[in-house]
């Protein structure tokens, strides 16, 4: 269904990248308010008819999803708009607020909801079973769990956490209108009264999922770290340039989807001319902006291939390795100052997850270092990376 949606509704030819983006999440948006809206007429009716408060709780749910779709037609107009004098790196953050947006919608949903289903519980109401009711839930679930597959592979596709998390949302509800299904059938046959217990359920789950989106649109607006696969990305990309002999560094500034910046180290032959290096990190930040649609910044760091200096970026890199096995020493370099000054210049990262401070490492990086020349000057770069 989701590739026969798109061959119908999407149009990409002479669109760019951040256009299909935006022809994509449109047509997502509107299916899932068409989706939802449907969904909540079903449930509505069936629930005022049969006296439910589980059933109506999982209707004015479902609104709050046909809003959160509603939500996200909007942040693709909003993030889709040019940069201006204002708003420089786009507005592509527009999305992550909105999503904010919809978890407090849900907010405000679970409590409401929780009030009547606390009513409920100590005012109880029988509620009138059908198979019909019982099978327009279970075309509920259907439609439900299709809906979330098909948003969520498309926000997967384009990388919208908007889209991933109304996809989450929607499977969530799969789990809240089975369990009120059983409800219905418990309550008949059983002649309890449990329609208030599950609408309380419904509203936990809607408060919980309200949280779960809130902290997934804070932490992108906050700068979350980013995925191993999109720096593996990066950094394979750089080092597959004839003339790349190695990466380090990198840096990644997500101001939304489409609009992501990054810096990056390229280590080259030092013997290599500064017109021909300059040339190779130009073809690199043109080539990153075309293939992966990142405004990439490049530092050079010119390599000495000499013999001494290979030896003591081996000695470093062990010395850093018993810090922690992630930690790497980077841009070695050996000035002579004369015969008998010479001076030790090197980068080193080390994990956020390492609890050694950065004094500590200096003390014993330059005690060893000294151990093996008591000469040495040393200028050492600390960073912390992930």
């Amino acid at each position: 269904m989701k590739n026969f949606l798109v061959s119908l509704f999407i149009k990409t030819k002479g669109k760019d990248q951040q256009g299909i983006r935006y022809v994509y999440g449109r047509m997502a948006g509107i299916v899932g308010v068409i989706v939802n809206v449907l969904i909540c007429v079903m449930e509505l009716v069936v629930g005022l008819l049969i006296g439910s408060i589980a059933m109506v709780s999982d209707a004015v749910h479902t609104v709050a999803d046909a809003g959160g779709s509603l939500l996200t037609l909007i942040s693709f107009k909003l993030s889709d708009a040019k940069p201006d004098a204002e708003h420089p790196y786009g507005h592509g953050r527009m999305e992550y607020l909105l999503s904010i947006g919809f978890s407090l919608i849900l907010f405000v949903v679970a409590v409401q909801l929780g009030i009547e289903s606390v009513h409920r519980i100590f005012n109880p109401e029988p509620v009138a079973f059908s198979f019909v009711s019982l099978a327009v839930m279970l075309g509920v679930i259907g439609l439900k769990f299709w809906l979330s597959s098909f948003l969520q592979a498309i926000g997967k596709d384009i990388d919208s956490p908007i889209l991933v998390a109304n996809g989450k949302e929607s499977l969530s509800d799969v789990m809240d209108t089975a369990v009120i299904a059983i409800g219905l059938v418990v309550g008949e046959y059983l002649d309890v009264h449990i329609d208030g217990y599950l609408g309380l359920f419904v509203a936990a789950l809607i408060g919980w999922a309200g949280i779960r989106i809130l902290l997934e649109g804070a932490n992108r607006i906050m700068g979350y770290e980013p995925s191993k696969a999109r720096v593996n990305e990066i950094k394979t990309f750089v080092k597959n340039y004839p003339g790349v002999l190695g990466v380090h560094d990198l840096l990644i500034h997500d101001y939304g989807p489409g609009h992501e910046y990054a810096s990056i180290h390229v280590e080259v032959d030092a013997n290599m001319s500064t017109m021909d290096s300059h040339n190779l990190l130009d073809s690199i930040e043109r080539g990153m902006y075309r293939k992966l649609n990142i405004h990439l910044t490049t530092h050079m760091d010119p390599l000495v291939l000499d013999k001494v200096t290979q030896e003591w970026a081996d000695r470093l890199n062990q010395i850093a390795k018993a810090f922690d096995e992630k930690a790497e020493v980077h841009d070695v370099r050996i000035s002579e100052r004369s015969d008998t000054d010479k001076q030790l210049d090197f980068m080193m990262t080390v994990p956020f997850c390492n609890q050694t401070t950065e004094a500590d490492v200096r003390k014993v990086m330059v005690a060893c270092i000294r151990a093996i020349n008591p000469n040495m000057n040393v200028h050492m770069r600390y960073m912390k990376t992930n």
